[in-house]
This record gives C-alpha cells, sequence and structure tokens, in this order.
C-alpha cells in the first residue's frame, strides 16, 4: 500500500512540515507495512461484488495501528478488533483489542457518554484511519478534531482515506479522499470560524498508483480552501 494523494487544510501542511516530520514519516511507514494478500481477504455477500475478494477494514487496521503505530512506534492507539476478527484471524494474525487512555477525552468528568478518541495519537498529532461509512470524513475533520483542540490535546489532526481506486474494491457506503477533498473545498468561507479550523492534512491510500514524493511534499500538496458564495 501507498499514499497515492495528499491534501492540507487549515495550514495542516505548515504545521506538519515544522513540528510533526517524524509523526507523518512513522505513519507513512505503518501504511506501506500493507501488502496485497494481507488486505484482500475479505469475503462479500453484495450482488455487485460477488466472487471478489475485498479489500479489509479490519486487517488494515490493525496492521497499521496496532502492529506499526503501537507495537513499532509507542503510538497510544485506540482499536477494537471485535467486528473484524475473522479477517485479522485469515492472515494469521492474532486479533487485539486497545483502549489507551491518552486516546481518549470526555467532555465532563463522569458523563457517560461524553467520551471522545482518536485512532492514534503521539506527541499532540491525532490521526484518524478511516475506511468507513463516509459521513464519518467530514465529522472527524469538522468536529472530532476540533473538541480535542479544545482540550489541548491537538496539533495536527491527520485522516487516512482510501483513494477513488481503492474504494472500489472496497464494501459499498465507504468514503473516500477524493470525496472529502472536495466537500472541504465546498464549504461556505464562515462554515468553521478561522479561529477554530484546525491543522488537518487528508491522505489518499491505494495500491494501484506510485506513492506521492514525501520529500517534496510541498509540490505534491493540494491546498483545500473554504469558498465564498460568489466562487459558484
Amino acid at each position: 500500500m501507498r499514499v497515492t494523494d495528499i491534501f492540507s487544510f487549515g495550514g495542516g501542511l505548515e504545521t506538519l512540515q515544522s513540528d510533526y516530520r517524524d509523526e507523518y514519516d512513522e505513519l507513512v511507514k505503518a501504511i506501506e507495512s500493507n501488502t496485497a494478500d494481507e488486505v484482500f481477504v475479505k469475503r462479500t455477500k453484495e450482488a455487485s461484488k460477488s466472487g471478489k475478494f475485498l479489500a479489509s477494514p479490519g486487517t488494515m487496521n490493525h496492521n497499521i495501528l496496532i502492529e506499526q503505530l503501537h507495537d513499532t512506534y509507542g503510538w497510544a492507539v485506540d482499536h477494537s478488533a471485535g467486528r473484524n476478527k475473522s479477517e485479522i484471524e485469515e492472515i494469521g494474525k492474532e486479533p487485539r483489542s486497545i483502549g489507551d487512555p491518552e486516546c481518549e477525552v470526555d467532555i465532563s468528568p463522569g458523563e457517560r457518554y461524553g467520551k471522545r478518541t482518536v485512532d492514534g495519537w503521539k506527541n499532540s498529532c491525532c490521526v484518524e484511519i478511516q475506511f468507513g461509512k463516509y459521513a464519518f470524513m467530514i465529522y472527524d475533520v469538522l468536529a472530532k478534531f476540533g473538541h480535542f483542540q479544545q482540550h489541548d490535546k491537538i496539533g495536527l489532526g491527520i485522516e487516512v482515506l482510501p483513494s477513488n481506486n481503492l474504494v472500489q474494491d472496497m464494501s459499498t457506503g465507504v468514503g473516500y479522499y477524493e470525496q472529502l477533498e472536495a466537500e472541504i473545498s465546498h464549504l461556505p468561507t464562515d462554515y468553521v470560524n478561522e479561529e477554530y479550523r484546525i491543522p488537518v492534512v487528508g491522505i489518499g491510500v491505494g495500491f494501484e498508483r506510485p506513492s506521492i514524493d514525501h520529500n517534496n511534499l510541498e509540490a505534491e500538496v493540494g491546498v483545500t480552501s473554504q469558498q465564498t458564495v460568489a466562487d459558484f
């Protein structure tokens, strides 16, 4: 697996380059640890994709979050293997669930449903591995990351998404990189006040296209900005 796309929002690239280059490099290595034979193991009953082995969010999450970010690089992670046990076992690995307190922030102490978590956290760099429903993409960028900023837990948010190429070989309803980039670029200017915009980097991953040049991110990144009504 390779990082095939990257965009910057709210000063994300500048923040990454100045403060979180080590964390970014570790995340890239974790993503690249996924091999096709460990990813395309999901059996499907969807009529439109019958007979295909689809990309498994469970194995990708396990490899990136547990084996790499947590075990190899010492990140705090919040990951549950419950729904994907069979696919993780399919590639000969042991499903593990980890809930690290550093990935949790409560809105108020003792509030039962107030807990918020991110998938990975290190040195105030938050990562969401979003291989799920498309509605969660924009929520992560405009709500969850902002929640962590208000609790002084985040300096940069990184959203990891399948590219449009990869999502063709996943279950239906999964969001993808190009979709999030388009959604953010079409937000009105004042949808989120400038003082509350979190530095965010969006990453698209897949197998079919070559990796971006990580040594020249300025040339690779698409700078996404909110637009005004007059732009339409």
